[in-house]
Formats: structure tokens, C-alpha cells, sequence
């Protein structure tokens, strides 16, 4: 099976053509990114996470493999790395439009390749895309954090970065100290989320090292 992947950068396109990529045929999902047009997923986990490979390693095929894996796996003389331009709009009728690429930077962001890199937590054979954090900054106002993850520094907090998802997941005291003292902001016990005024904002800083 062949799987064929468009990414563009500025004006240039480039296709990877990945060969023997195993993906689930689904004809009934529920997810909301389905209401936003979007007629599937493509999972950028690492392979030890898929549930497709662990069924498929026991049949012997090694054709389960994530799509970043296999994509890598093309050419290892190629960089292996994955970026994300992100974008927003205020006004709901405008064309926001972001950027995923591979192996490449945006031309506009290509200065980011001189900046230190942040590296993984663990360090070493990592399972999710996890960072350590170090405080989270309400305007002027530093929040301290700490974590419960085995290994795990006392004074850092473990981050998943994550661009799958529209929620913020934090411990509670850091969801209290970021929503709390919004005007109008209420707790539902129920379904354990903050509701929020859309006509209110707040400056939220991640300080990561």
C-alpha cells in the first residue's frame, strides 16, 4: 500500500511516497476533528505507541511502523525532524492557514535552526513528544510546578506537547492559578473544565529549559 504525503514550504512542494504503510480503513469514528471536514487522522507518535504495530508485529510484517518512522527511514541521511507553524484568527470569517514540515524549516522561521535545542524527556529512548517545564508565568505572576512522574525532577513538570488536541490538561492548581481570577470564569464539577467568557483573555507564558 502506498501512502503519499504533500507538505509545502513557501512556494516549493515536495512528495514522500512511503511504501507498506499500514493504516486502520475506518467507515464510523467519532472525533470531533470529523465536523471540521477532516476525513482522517494521521498519528505523528512514536511507533512504540501504535496499536496498529503491536497487531501487526505478531503477524510477523513490520509494515505497522509509524509514518514518521518509515518517512525517516526513507533517506537516514536526511534530517529527522518535524516542525509546526501555527496560526490564529480573531475574526472567524478570515483564511488562517499554518504550516507542517518535514525535514525542512519554513523559509521565515529557518533562524530557529540556531537556537539551542530543547531536548526530550527521558533524554534517551522517549515514548512521547515530553519536555521538561520549569514554570508556567501568569502576566508577571511565575507559578511554580512539580510532577509525580517517576524519575521525573521534583522542581520541573513533565509536558506532552501535543497538536492533536484543542484542551489544556495541567495539574489542578495550575488550572486554578490560570483561570481562577478570570471575571465571570466557573469550575464545572461535572465535566472537570473551566468555562470561560469568550470576551476574556489571559497572557500565559511556558517557561521550558
Amino acid at each position: 500500500m502506498l501512502l503519499r504525503y504533500i507538505t509545502c514550504i513557501a512556494h516549493r512542494c515536495s512528495r514522500i511516497q512511503v511504501a507498506n504503510q499500514s493504516f486502520l480503513d475506518v467507515s464510523d469514528a467519532n472525533n470531533p476533528a470529523l465536523s471540521y471536514g477532516a476525513q482522517g487522522l494521521l498519528g505523528l507518535g512514536f511507533t512504540s505507541l501504535s496499536n496498529i504495530d503491536y497487531l501487526i508485529n505478531q503477524t510477523g510484517s513490520s509494515a505497522g511502523r509509524s509514518f514518521l518512522f518509515n518517512a525517516f527511514s526513507i533517506d537516514p541521511q536526511e534530517p529527522n525532524f518535524i516542525s509546526f507553524a501555527l496560526s490564529r484568527s480573531k475574526d472567524d470569517q478570515d483564511e488562517v492557514s499554518g504550516a507542517m514540515t518535514i525535514g525542512e524549516y519554513v523559509q521565515e522561521y529557518e533562524q530557529i535552526e540556531q537556537t539551542p535545542a530543547i531536548s526530550t524527556w527521558p533524554v534517551k529512548h522517549p515514548q512521547r513528544w515530553n519536555v521538561l517545564l520549569e514554570a508556567v508565568h501568569i502576566g508577571a505572576r511565575p507559578v511554580a510546578v512539580t510532577s509525580k512522574v517517576p524519575g521525573a525532577p521534583t522542581n520541573r513538570a513533565v509536558a506532552l506537547l501535543d497538536t492533536g488536541t484543542s484542551y489544556t490538561y495541567a495539574p489542578p492548581e495550575v488550572c486554578q492559578a490560570i483561570y481562577g481570577e478570570i471575571p465571570g470564569a466557573t469550575f464545572d464539577s461535572t465535566s472537570r473544565m473551566w468555562l470561560i467568557p469568550c470576551n476574556q483573555e489571559v497572557d500565559v507564558a511556558l517557561q521550558i529549559k
